[in-house]
């Protein structure tokens, strides 16, 4: 049995559907896992689940214990960094996170044809069909970190700058996906 529809709306709700692992912004994307595994004897109530993202789902459910490599997520550790998620949304930390608007489909005041010629080496955050806004991540030469949107109908760009926590949260998932140890050697 899974969880009923209530105790996910709740659990994504508590999240801000981001998962509660890698912190990605998951929208749909995001599913329940039981930190105790049923067959284990786990719940299905909201205290034995823990919202993750495909990719973090996948990777607490493939540690095999007669092979051991790496370390084995621990119940109590899911369930921590399950709590320590839910705080920073109720505090509204996680939006801290997040740019401080959402950029409209059509291109606004601020956009440009051109990225000023010290940012640089762009990293896109879209890893599957990118939409027609996508969001990517660069690097100044003054070692300063942008958010920079890229309207390929327009062919026109759009940044803001962003805190280095904030780049390595958005990367983390890009340098698993691309299978790079660190997310800096992206820039």
């Amino acid at each position: 049995m899974t969880f009923n529809p209530a105790v996910k709306m709740a659990m994504f709700i508590r999240c801000n559907r981001r998962c509660c692992l890698c912190l990605k912004q998951c929208g749909i994307n995001i599913e329940a896992a039981h930190i105790i595994d049923e067959a284990a004897g786990g719940s299905n109530d909201e205290d034995n689940g823990i919202p993750l993202c495909f990719d973090c789902h996948q990777e607490i459910g493939s540690y095999n214990d007669k092979h051991p490599r790496g370390n084995k997520f621990r119940p109590d550790e899911l369930r921590a960094r399950r709590d320590q998620v839910y705080s920073q949304v109720a505090d509204g930390q996680i939006d801290k996170l997040q740019p401080a608007k959402p950029i409209a489909q059509t291109p606004s005041d601020g956009w440009a044809r051109a990225l000023p010629e010290n940012i640089k080496n762009l990293v896109s955050l879209e890893l599957t069909t990118p939409p027609p806004i996508t969001r990517n991540i660069a690097r100044s030469d003054d070692g300063q970190f942008w958010l920079v949107f890229w309207n390929s109908s327009e062919c026109q760009y759009k940044w803001e700058k962003i805190t280095e926590r904030y780049a390595a949260e958005a990367l983390q998932p890009v340098a698993r996906y691309r299978n790079v140890s660190d997310w800096r050697d992206l820039l």
